[in-house]
């Protein structure tokens, strides 16, 4: 009786292996399948599922999944658009920073009305990264951003305007609005213009503002920052 139920035992169990082996085959056909409908017909439903599969395989190669969030951008994937504008503006896996390559991908991100895409590409007029420095171009971005319903769109857009409005005054003598525009530009998220905040403090210095020549003097000082 019992060699019997080692006997059934052993049966199962190389049963449960083939019908292991079979899945990974099958697994592996589908992905080779999903790749050709993938790459060959555009087929972004298959574009999507293979990527999904390789995300999930931390063996695969970062390139091999590269190559599908590519294709899925060419296909009008503004997600995917998107994802690849971040990996060349804050790069990881050793991928290297490069903001022209970036503007490319959040570009055709907001031109694909992805909001966050928007925003990205904004960032890139409003700090000058990889392009000339546009605050015009800017807000008209974060107001797409903002008609696309993304809030952040329309505060930054908001903000813009302010720093505009805050330039007009400054340029028109008055004080405060250079020393506003000092703080501003001295603690921005991005890459300080420590020579900008000078300029703005010096001339709320010169028009006899008190916290203007304060803030000038540390500056001078090394106290500021």
């Amino acid at each position: 009786m019992k060699k019997i139920f080692f006997l059934f035992l052993f049966i199962l169990s190389l049963n449960a292996e083939n019908i292991g082996i079979e899945s990974n085959i099958t697994k592996e056909n589908n992905i080779s399948y999903m790749a050709e409908q993938c790459m060959n017909y555009n087929s972004k439903e298959n574009c999507q599922q293979s990527l999904k599969l390789l995300s999930q395989d931390k063996n695969k190669s970062i390139k091999l999944r590269l190559i599908y969030t590519n294709k899925l951008c060419d296909l009008n994937d503004s997600n995917r658009c998107k994802e690849l504008g971040d990996i060349y503006y804050k790069p990881e896996l050793n991928q290297t920073k490069n903001y022209k390559k970036a503007k490319i991908y959040f570009e055709k991100s907001c031109e694909l009305n992805n909001s966050d895409g928007c925003i990205a590409f904004g960032l890139l007029y409003e700090y000058g990264n990889g392009v000339d420095k546009n605050l015009t171009i800017a807000q008209n971005i974060y107001k797409k951003a903002c008609d696309l319903g993304e809030n952040l769109g329309c505060d930054s857009y908001k903000n813009l305007k302010y720093i505009k409005d805050l330039n007009v005054q400054c340029k028109n003598n008055n004080s405060k609005a250079c020393v506003n525009l000092g703080f501003l530009e001295a603690f921005s998220d991005e890459h300080v213009n420590i020579k900008k905040v000078k300029q703005y403090f010096k001339k709320a210095c010169d028009l006899g503002n008190k916290k203007g020549c304060d803030a000038y003097k540390s500056i001078l000082n090394g106290t500021f920052f």
